[in-house]
């Protein structure tokens, strides 16, 4: 399981990235939907409605590649095991006052995703800290040091120098491999 970025999107040359993405389905199951990927998932054209992050170039063959991933059934909003929710950026209690269990918001996602495509809040949302407009991010864009669980979690997504413990959550971004840090987890 990837936690997602692995399309970097933000150089001219896109090798680097089409070379990680080709690695889903090779020796990467699931790639969980990041931020970065976030904008190619309205049919290869950036819409004004999924957010882009500072310094994103748009490359059709790494949107090719995602087209892939998706058409295989492998590119996720999250991952469910057992009690455990694990996603890119994680998944913040304001995001649905009703949902308390990693299984509620795993089902959200999929209902999400399924009615409403990648363009739903759980899926858009910039939090503050990430330069939005709402208190906290959706489940791509959320910041570890903001987040609030009342299950389990595995996030990525907030760089730090080490992995890191909080609560009933654990971030595992350390810089998406470009510090020789883990990049994919094996479950």
């Amino acid at each position: 399981i990837s936690l997602g970025d692995l399309a970097n999107c933000v150089k001219e040359d896109e090798s680097g990235d089409i070379a990680c993405l080709r690695k889903v389905g090779d020796w990467i199951d699931i790639l969980l939907m990041g931020n970065h990927e976030h904008p190619y998932v309205s049919r290869t054209r950036i819409s004004s409605y999924i957010p882009v992050f500072n310094g994103f170039h748009y490359s059709a063959y790494v949107a090719e590649e995602l087209n892939r991933i998706e058409e295989m059934g492998s590119l996720r909003p999250a991952y469910l095991r057992g009690d455990l929710l694990i996603s890119h950026a994680g998944w913040d209690r304001d995001m649905h006052p009703f949902i308390s269990t990693a299984q509620e918001a795993s089902q959200a996602l999929t209902e999400a995703l399924r009615d409403e495509g990648w363009t739903h809040r759980y899926f858009g949302g910039i939090g503050q800290s990430r330069g939005g407009y709402t208190k906290h991010g959706g489940i791509l864009w959320e910041d570890f040091n903001d987040i609030r669980s009342a299950f389990p979690q595995l996030v990525g997504h907030t760089v730090g120098s080490t992995i890191r413990y909080k609560s009933n959550i654990i971030c595992l971004d350390t810089g998406g491999g470009k510090y020789g840090r883990p990049t994919a987890i094996t479950i």
